[in-house]
Protein backbone atom coordinates (compact mmCIF):
# COMPACT_ATOMS: atom_id res chain seq x y z
CA UNK A 1 0.00 0.00 0.00
CA UNK A 2 1.33 3.58 -0.83
CA UNK A 3 1.77 6.31 1.13
CA UNK A 4 3.46 9.77 1.57
CA UNK A 5 6.81 9.76 3.12
CA UNK A 6 6.40 11.32 6.85
CA UNK A 7 8.02 10.68 10.14
CA UNK A 8 8.29 12.98 13.40
CA UNK A 9 10.58 14.52 15.92
CA UNK A 10 10.40 14.02 19.30
CA UNK A 11 11.53 16.23 22.11
CA UNK A 12 14.22 18.41 19.78
CA UNK A 13 16.04 21.20 21.09
CA UNK A 14 14.94 24.46 19.23
CA UNK A 15 18.14 25.42 18.14
CA UNK A 16 18.79 21.97 16.06
CA UNK A 17 15.32 21.90 14.70
CA UNK A 18 16.16 23.54 11.42
CA UNK A 19 19.52 21.44 11.25
CA UNK A 20 17.34 18.25 11.27
CA UNK A 21 14.76 19.61 8.83
CA UNK A 22 17.99 20.02 6.62
CA UNK A 23 18.97 16.20 7.27
CA UNK A 24 15.77 15.48 6.06
CA UNK A 25 15.75 17.28 3.02
CA UNK A 26 19.07 16.30 1.49
CA UNK A 27 18.23 12.68 2.38
CA UNK A 28 15.31 12.83 0.12
CA UNK A 29 16.74 14.95 -2.05
CA UNK A 30 13.78 17.67 -1.49
CA UNK A 31 13.71 21.06 -0.68
CA UNK A 32 12.85 22.61 2.61
CA UNK A 33 10.08 24.11 0.80
CA UNK A 34 8.37 20.35 -0.38
CA UNK A 35 7.70 19.59 3.34
CA UNK A 36 5.36 20.23 5.30
CA UNK A 37 5.37 20.22 8.91
CA UNK A 38 4.16 21.03 12.62
CA UNK A 39 5.76 22.47 15.41
CA UNK A 40 4.50 22.14 19.02
CA UNK A 41 6.12 23.87 21.29
CA UNK A 42 7.08 22.31 24.52
CA UNK A 43 8.81 24.08 28.20
CA UNK A 44 12.49 24.28 27.99
CA UNK A 45 13.06 25.27 24.63
CA UNK A 46 11.95 21.81 23.38
CA UNK A 47 9.91 21.19 20.18
CA UNK A 48 8.46 18.06 18.52
CA UNK A 49 6.96 17.72 14.86
CA UNK A 50 5.10 15.96 12.38
CA UNK A 51 6.39 16.04 9.02
CA UNK A 52 5.59 14.63 5.61
CA UNK A 53 6.72 15.50 1.71
CA UNK A 54 3.41 15.30 -0.20
CA UNK A 55 5.16 14.93 -3.52
CA UNK A 56 7.01 11.70 -2.49
CA UNK A 57 5.48 8.14 -1.95
CA UNK A 58 6.40 4.87 -0.60
CA UNK A 59 4.95 2.01 1.42
CA UNK A 60 5.40 1.36 4.47
CA UNK A 61 7.93 -1.27 4.67
CA UNK A 62 10.13 0.76 3.13
CA UNK A 63 8.85 3.72 5.46
CA UNK A 64 10.13 1.43 8.47
CA UNK A 65 13.35 1.33 7.03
Amino acid sequence: MKCMVFGDIDYCPKDIFKEIMELISNEFYVTLDDISYTICKKPNDIITSHWVIPKLSTDFETLKK
